[in-house]
This record gives C-alpha cells, sequence and structure tokens, in this order.
C-alpha cells in the first residue's frame, strides 16, 4: 500500500518541484544578465516608457466632512513594459512568474492628492507579476487619506460629491514616463463600494499633464474622479423631522389659549425652550459641515425653524393697547349686543371731572368694560387662530421644499 501511494503522489510532487525550480530559474536568469533597478528599463534612451493606471477596487471607509478628506482603500494596477524582464517562453515554458518588486524596476508612483497613505505590505515583502514579453504588472494597494473639497451649500444632505484621486510617477516627465488611463468604472459593481452613509457611483480617469514652470518640465498623471453620492435618510429622521415637529408644537402652544379666559401660560418659556432646541440641531449640522461662507440646505431650513418660532414669541398680541380707530372698526359689529363700546381712557378723563352717584350706573360700566374686554379677547382668539394658520402653513411649505 505505501510503494501504491508512493508511485501515486510521485508525479504530482515533481511536476510541483518542476514548477518552483523554473520559476527561480527564470529569476535567476533574469538578474543574471546585470539587471539593474535603478535606471528605466529602456533599449533605446529617447524611448519613451507606457505607464498603464487603471483601478481594479475601490472600499471607501469615512469622509471627515468638516477636514474635507475622505478615507478610503484603493488598488491601483500599474502596467509597464520592461525589455530586460523577458524571456524565452519555450525554453522555460511558463508565461507569468512573481518576483519580489525590490528586484525590479518600478516607477516612483505617488498619489499627491493625499495626505498620508497607509500599505498593508512593507516593500520587501511585495510582489510584482512578470510576463514572458517584459510587461511588468504592480498592484498598488493601500489606504489613502485624500483631500475632496466639499460642496454643500444649497444641497445637503441631498448631495453628490466628486472627488479626485491624482496618481503618477513624482520625479520622472513625460518624455521618460508617460501615464495614460485604463478604463473607467461608470456603474458600481463588485470590488466597488461605498459605506452606511455614501453610495459609490462612479470612478471616471482623465488625464493631466502638469508643467514646471522653472526647468519646463512637463509630468502626467491620472486622476481618477470618483462620485459619491449621500444617502439622505439619517439626517432626514434624525435633524429634519424632529426639526418640523418641534416647530409646529411650539407654534400650537403659543397660539392656542390654554385655559376658558384665552390666556397663553409660559409661552415665553415654550418659545426659548423651542428656540434652544432648534440651536441645538443646528449645532449639530454646523460641526459636521466645512466651515463654507454659507449655510447648507439643511442648515437653512433649521435657521428658518428658528425665525418662524422666534417671531411666534415676539407677536404678543394680547399685551397690545388696541388704538382708539380698531376699536371704532371692532364696535360695529358688536352693536346689536346689550353692552357699547366705551373708551377707556375718555371714561378714565371723565370720572377724574365729576363723581359719580348712582351706583347703578357705576356697576353698568363696570360690566360694559368687561364686555369689552371680553369681545376684545375674542379678537385676539381669532388673530391668533389666522396666525396659528399662517405659521403653520409656512412651516410645512419650507419642509416641503427641502424633502
Amino acid at each position: 500500500l505505501t510503494m501504491l501511494m508512493l508511485i501515486v503522489l510521485f508525479p504530482t510532487v515533481y511536476a510541483a518541484r518542476r514548477v518552483v525550480s523554473t520559476e527561480a530559474s527564470v529569476v535567476k536568469h533574469l538578474l543574471s544578465r546585470g539587471y539593474d533597478k535603478s535606471t528605466r528599463p529602456s533599449l533605446v534612451e529617447s524611448e519613451t516608457t507606457l505607464l498603464n493606471i487603471s483601478v481594479n477596487s475601490f472600499s471607501l471607509y469615512q469622509m471627515d466632512q468638516a477636514k474635507e478628506v475622505v478615507e478610503f482603500s484603493a488598488e491601483f494596477l500599474l502596467t509597464w513594459y520592461d525589455p530586460f524582464m523577458a524571456w524565452n517562453r519555450t525554453r522555460f515554458n511558463v508565461t507569468w512568474i512573481k518576483m519580489k518588486e525590490m528586484y525590479v524596476w518600478k516607477p516612483d508612483i505617488l498619489v499627491s492628492t493625499s495626505i498620508k497613505t497607509e500599505f498593508l505590505l512593507d516593500a520587501d515583502e511585495r510582489y510584482v507579476d512578470v510576463r514572458y514579453d517584459g510587461y511588468v504588472r504592480q498592484s498598488y494597494y493601500g489606504v489613502f487619506f485624500n483631500q475632496c473639497k466639499m460642496k454643500v451649500v444649497n444641497c445637503f444632505p441631498y448631495d453628490a460629491q466628486e472627488c479626485g484621486v491624482l496618481i503618477g510617477p513624482w520625479s520622472y516627465t513625460s518624455e521618460q514616463v508617460l501615464s495614460f488611463a485604463g478604463d473607467a468604472i461608470t456603474e458600481p459593481r463588485d470590488g466597488f463600494k461605498g459605506n452606511s452613509e455614501w453610495e459609490f457611483i462612479y470612478m471616471v480617469p482623465e488625464v493631466v499633464e502638469e508643467t514646471d514652470t522653472d526647468v519646463g518640465f512637463n509630468y502626467t498623471s491620472v486622476r481618477w474622479k470618483t462620485m459619491l453620492k449621500r444617502k439622505p435618510e439619517f439626517y432626514v429622521w434624525v435633524l429634519l423631522v424632529p426639526s418640523f415637529i418641534i416647530t409646529t408644537v411650539s407654534l400650537f402652544g403659543i397660539f392656542i389659549p390654554t385655559n376658558h379666559m384665552g390666556d397663553r401660560e409660559e409661552k415665553t418659556t415654550l418659545g426659548l425652550t423651542t428656540l434652544l432646541s432648534t440651536a441645538v440641531i443646528l449645532e449639530i449640522v454646523a460641526s459636521t459641515m466645512p466651515k463654507a461662507s454659507a449655510l447648507p440646505l439643511l442648515g437653512n431650513f433649521i435657521l428658518a425653524e428658528i425665525f418662524i418660532t422666534a417671531i411666534g414669541v415676539l407677536a404678543l398680541t394680547r399685551q397690545w393697547d388696541p388704538p382708539m380707530w380698531i376699536v371704532g372698526i371692532c364696535e360695529f359689529p358688536f352693536k346689536k349686543t346689550k353692552f357699547k363700546w366705551i373708551d377707556s381712557r375718555k371714561a378714565t378723563k371723565s370720572s377724574m371731572k365729576s363723581t359719580y352717584t348712582d351706583e347703578k350706573k357705576l356697576f353698568e360700566e363696570e360690566d360694559a368694560e368687561r364686555e369689552r374686554a371680553d369681545a376684545w379677547a375674542i379678537i385676539f382668539d381669532r388673530l391668533d387662530i389666522f396666525l396659528l394658520i399662517l405659521f403653520q402653513v409656512a412651516n410645512v411649505i419650507l419642509t416641503l421644499t427641502i424633502t
């Protein structure tokens, strides 16, 4: 039985050893020809090395909107032609091999829009793929902290942000290394995703050429325009809806009488509490947004809610002393009632000139004054209902506009 197992397994083990030894022999063959990894691989000095930069994956981690920095992991595939890395495929019977990056020339790639880059593997642990005809493919994978200018005015929380990821050689000019872009990612697919707040839309490349005016050198890079769309549900249910409810309840509490006499108790306290609540919500919005010259759309909505509540608090209608022309206008509807409008100011002056002796007449005047006050309260109640409807309509229209 042991001999039978050896006979069965021997061809497999031998084949594995042959593959490993063939790859090692190819690497040894390539490096034994005096390969210099410090110089750009070119048979002719004036020949330009073409560098293809494509993106293989993208995963968004978080977006710091206040600092305007987006954190994501991405894998860029870099492909170029190295004539000194070619071998005879017929002789070695192998098409692709893997070599450590430290043995091969590589363009000094840099993501210039990233303020910080973290690689998961050290440089001496990373490999490149080499094809028999001299094409080299490098996987440039890392976590990038990329600058991204936010545009939130008049659109937050229904905004979409386009962040540019600029990648290319740092020191080689366009005559030495010319960069061009791979295929665009025009729609979400496997390997390209956002997070719980942002949805990945696309990554479209654009070749960018920059000039060093001091020496007249041109440099090429590829800018990957990455579009991310915000999911607004969190801000709608946590900030927008509570602001609308708080303002609505506050307006009802301000303009609806709380007892049979029509007096509104604790009106100012209710209004100030509402203002404090909406101010806290506005602070939450402001703390997550970049410090721009204008408020975002949601910030303008909350600020408008604050103004609506403040105006409602200042509308102290029951503290007004009605002028005479209003009394004259309002006197007509009440002529058919049992009381008659009496100007308190004239009554006061008359009382200073003469003394009432008839107690019955004095009681009648007091009753008329009370009835006048009750009638004025009815007018105020109607005015409050009108203001309530007016403010609530403004509140609803404002909310529907932003949603």
